[in-house]
């Protein structure tokens, strides 16, 4: 068995494929709109729902929910669309990363032999949550609070040492950052490395640090200067391990 994007549940193909891809496709063109398809970053062919037998989908879904990589409750719906091909990637991740279990192999999000054979043993351990669902900003992960002091570190140092760049530019207020910015007002673009994108942007105006922390499978962008806040779906501490990971990663085919 095997669960690759565009594959549904025989009783959950959307009455309006349309309706159902036009919260991820909204910045496509018209005539892309209209393929209604799913577009595969990994290789970018395109993949119509395909409908299976059974609830495998659903099953699938249910237990990335229960193990805290699929946030979201609604979308265990029988659809393996973006969503869920984003935290098949983040347990593939996970099992290579923090279980030390590299015959995973590269995360791609495709279910297949190997990946399910991971479910299933995650099962029987009766594992529960993943250390990521664990970690809160009253409980941060070690590796969360070593980042934040290593941008405090690096602000400090730009600061002290600003570059020749730096010294011709001229001063921007350090305005207060709106509430809507906060908090975040806009899903983040897909990203192609194992569903996470993040990256680092120095000012080089005002010397800060501004960092920016998204997942595809429910949180928001982060936006709030030198530290992080909390986003509303998914806290910045819990896909930083798995954003280190990924931004080391070049190849997007693993042994699934």
């Amino acid at each position: 068995m095997k669960f690759t994007l565009g594959n549904v549940d025989a009783d959950a193909t959307p009455a309006s494929k349309s309706d159902f891809l036009s919260r991820f496709h909204n910045t496509f063109s018209d005539g892309l709109k209209r393929k209604q398809q799913f577009r595969d970053e990994s290789n970018s062919a395109w993949a119509d729902f395909k409908a299976l037998p059974g609830a495998g989908v659903r099953e699938l879904q249910q237990f990335l929910h229960d193990a805290g990589f699929l946030i979201r409750p609604d979308t265990v719906d029988g659809i393996y669309g973006y969503t869920t091909q984003a935290a098949v990637r983040l347990f593939q991740e996970y099992i290579r990363t923090v279980k030390g279990d590299a015959s995973i192999g590269v995360p791609d999000g495709v279910a297949g032999p190997n990946t399910l054979g991971q479910v299933e043993k995650w099962k029987q351990d009766k594992v529960g949550l993943c250390e990521w669902a664990r970690v809160s900003p009253q409980n941060p992960s070690p590796e969360f609070t070593q980042w934040m002091q290593l941008l405090a570190k690096a602000k400090e140092h730009f600061l002290a040492n600003p570059s020749p760049i730096q010294q011709r530019v001229e001063p921007i207020p350090n305005l207060p950052i709106p509430e809507k910015s906060r908090i975040g007002m806009s899903r983040p673009k897909r990203s192609t490395s194992s569903g996470c994108v993040a990256g680092r942007m120095f000012s080089t105006a005002a010397a800060t640090m501004t960092t920016f922390l998204s997942c595809s499978s429910g949180a928001w962008y982060s936006n709030s200067g030198v530290l992080p806040i909390r986003t509303p779906k998914w806290p910045t501490e819990k896909i930083f391990l798995f954003w280190w990971k990924a931004s080391t990663t070049t190849s997007s085919v693993g042994t699934r």
